[in-house]
Order: C-alpha cells, then structure tokens, then sequence
C-alpha cells in the first residue's frame, strides 16, 4: 500500500459513488468486496484507511474489478484505475 498526500481523491470519487448509489459506507465496502475472490477482499479498515487518504486502492484489486466487475463497481473500478494511473 502506498500512503497518500492529503488531496485526496479517492476520499471525492468514493463519495461520488455512495452519493450517485445511495450507498452508506458499509455497503459501498461489501459491494465490492463482493465483486473480489473470497480470499482477495478487504477489510473495512482498508476500506476507511484509502477514504482517510492512508493509502490508495490497490491496483491489482481494481484491475480484476475493471475486468470482471459488474455495473457501478466496474465503473468505480476504472475510474480508480485512472486516478492511479495518473499519480
């Protein structure tokens, strides 16, 4: 996990997702851990860490879901992708 500066933007895309899907943080988590292999999910600590800008998402995680996912998790995904990407 890399750690993050305080511009945090996957603190604003995860908030873009939850406010688009009405999603509470909870499920926004088990949603796409739900999406992961059974051995590959995180924790919800992981899950609040990237939202406090800890750390970033992991890469490989949203690349399976960029590839396997279904509806607002693969767009979550992709677009994760293209914030990692581009740090």
């Amino acid at each position: 996990m890399n750690i993050i500066n305080s511009d945090n933007q996957y603190q604003r895309l995860m908030e873009k997702y939850r406010e688009n899907y009405g999603l509470p943080f909870r499920r926004f988590a088990s949603d796409i851990n739900a999406n992961l292999p059974a051995d590959f999910g995180f924790q919800m600590g992981h899950w609040y860490a990237i939202y406090r800008g800890k750390y970033k998402p992991d890469y490989y995680a949203m690349w399976y879901l960029a590839q396997t996912g279904t509806g607002w998790v693969k767009e979550f995904a992709s677009d994760t992708l293209t914030l990692l990407e581009g740090n």
